[in-house]
C-alpha cells in the first residue's frame, strides 16, 4: 500500500523551531506586581532575620552562668551586708541627728535638716554617694536611690516634690564658727525594714546579654536567694550588673 502524501499545512505544523526563530514576547508585571514582589521578599529576610535572632538571643539568656558559684556567693557575701546598711541610711532609721541641734519646728512645713551626729561614718553628700556607689550599680542609683537620698525631685500641678534625706548644710557653732556638714531631714518617716538575704544561698537563674556586633556580652544576671522576713523564709529574685570589672546590686535588696 502506497502511503499517504502528508499537507503542507500537516508538515509545517511538525517542524520543530530553529534556533532562529524569535519567541513571542512576554508581557511584564504591572508596577504594583513589581512593588508587591518586592515588599514580599524583604519580609521575608526580616522574618528570617528575626527569628534567628530570637532563637539567639533566647539561647544565651537561657546559657550557662558567666561567673561560678563559689564566685557568685563571695561577691553576695561582700554586698548584701552592706546593702543592708546603706538602706538603713537611705529608707530605716537613717543617721541620727546630732543631739544638740535644734529639735523639729511645728511652725516649719517641709523638711527640716540638721547636723548629723559627730559618730557618723558620713559628713557629706558625697561621702555618702561614695559609699552607695561601693554596693549599687550607677543606674540603680539613678532611677532609684538618688531621688530619695541626695537629689529629690521637684513636684508640678499633679505631683508632690520629694525632698532628699540628706543634703549638705552650713552649721553655725555656738561660738559662731562656720562649718560644713552632711544634714539629715529630721521629718524624714523611716521604714521598718525587717527582711534579711541570706547571702550564702545564692544561685544563678538567668543572665541578659547585648549584642556589640561581634559578639555577645553579658551585662545583667538574674540570682535566687533565700529572704528571712517575720520568721518565715522564701525565694527572692535579686538582679545584678557588670561595671566596670565588677558585679553590682541593680535591684532593691530591702
Amino acid at each position: 500500500m502506497r502511503p499517504r502524501n502528508e499537507s503542507n499545512e500537516t508538515k509545517q505544523q511538525q517542524q520543530p523551531v530553529t534556533e532562529n526563530q524569535t519567541p513571542a514576547p512576554r508581557r511584564p508585571l504591572p508596577p504594583a506586581a513589581k512593588k508587591a514582589l518586592r515588599v514580599l521578599a524583604v519580609l521575608l529576610v526580616l522574618a528570617v532575620l528575626y527569628g534567628a535572632a530570637a532563637g539567639v538571643t533566647y539561647a544565651v539568656q537561657r546559657g550557662s552562668s558567666p561567673v561560678g558559684e563559689a564566685e557568685l556567693v563571695s561577691r553576695m557575701e561582700e554586698l548584701v551586708p552592706k546593702a543592708a546598711g546603706i538602706n538603713e541610711i537611705i529608707w530605716g532609721d537613717g543617721i541620727s541627728a546630732d543631739p544638740s541641734a535644734e529639735p523639729a519646728l511645728d511652725t516649719v512645713t517641709g523638711p527640716q535638716y540638721r547636723a548629723v551626729v559627730a559618730s557618723s561614718p558620713y559628713h557629706s553628700v558625697a561621702e555618702l554617694r561614695a559609699a552607695v556607689e561601693e554596693v549599687y550599680s550607677e543606674a540603680f542609683i539613678s532611677d532609684t536611690i538618688a531621688h530619695t537620698l541626695f537629689e529629690g525631685v521637684e513636684g508640678d500641678e499633679k505631683l508632690e516634690g520629694i525632698s532628699p534625706r540628706y543634703r549638705d548644710i552650713r552649721v553655725v557653732a555656738d561660738d559662731g564658727a562656720v562649718s560644713d556638714d552632711l544634714g539629715v531631714d529630721i521629718t524624714y518617716k523611716s521604714f521598718d525594714l525587717r527582711a534579711k538575704l541570706r547571702p550564702e544561698t545564692a544561685r544563678f537563674v538567668s543572665r541578659e546579654m547585648v549584642w556589640g556586633g561581634l559578639w555577645w556580652t553579658c551585662v545583667r544576671i538574674t540570682v535566687a536567694v533565700e529572704e528571712e522576713y517575720d520568721g518565715k523564709i522564701s525565694t527572692r529574685n535579686i538582679v545584678l550588673r557588670r561595671e566596670n570589672g565588677a558585679w553590682m546590686l541593680d535591684s532593691a535588696t530591702y
